[in-house]
């Protein structure tokens, strides 16, 4: 989990870097774009090759089962350390890909980026898999959620939670339902009395 927090700790200063894109002249913002792009497609690569090398990792999907029916089953794990790592991972990939996303909507010109990307070469495929990431990290909410994990389990869903719920929310009608599940783990968390989780999200959100 520490390699894992370490391969993503540069991504909260490119967040901001590409959040800072609209104070520059479009000439300069675009070549800080596509470095930021750059930046991302190399901690997708760096995550993908700790999940390969991890020893903790148990194929597929973190060792996690699928219980129940329907579009969102929940998703089991062996151990709370498995929960934490695929919900992470699947956050910061999940984060990256829509970053990637936003600003080659912005930036246009920076496009050619996402050929590094292999797979998700269009804007469609990053949403169609942050969209599936995000989903996986709502189908885990509940084992984390579980009394017996206390304040540890439900202090770790706060940032896999809110990555699902902004990808879900800029999906607009295409993932209304997820969002609408996200909204229910809201408001369980209220009810479990854990009321610091809703407040991790914007009030207008909620």
């Amino acid at each position: 989990m520490q390699k894992l927090m370490s391969d993503a700790s540069v991504i909260p200063t490119i967040l901001e870097t590409v959040d800072g894109l609209a104070t520059r002249p479009r000439e300069l913002a675009v070549v800080v774009a596509e470095k930021c792009v750059r930046q991302l497609v190399d901690v997708v690569g760096s995550l993908e090759r700790w999940k390969a090398t991890s020893p903790s990792i148990k194929a597929p999907l973190f060792g996690c089962t699928a219980i129940g029916d329907g579009d969102m089953p929940r998703l089991w794990f062996p151990s709370i350390t498995d929960a934490n790592e695929a919900t992470h991972f699947w956050a910061f990939n999940a984060l990256c890909l829509a970053t990637i996303s936003q600003v080659v909507v912005l930036y246009p010109e920076v496009g050619a980026e996402l050929r590094s990307l292999a797979a998700w070469t269009t804007e469609d495929r990053i949403f169609q898999e942050t969209a599936k990431l995000s989903r996986w990290i709502c189908q885990s909410m509940e084992y984390q959620m579980q009394a017996e994990m206390r304040l540890y389990g439900m202090s770790s869903i706060l940032l896999p939670l809110r990555v699902a719920y902004d990808v879900f929310t800029a999906g607009g009608a295409c993932t209304a339902k997820e969002l609408a599940f996200c909204r229910s783990i809201l408001t369980r968390t209220a009810a479990m009395g854990h009321h610091f989780v809703p407040m991790f999200f914007d009030a207008s959100r909620r």
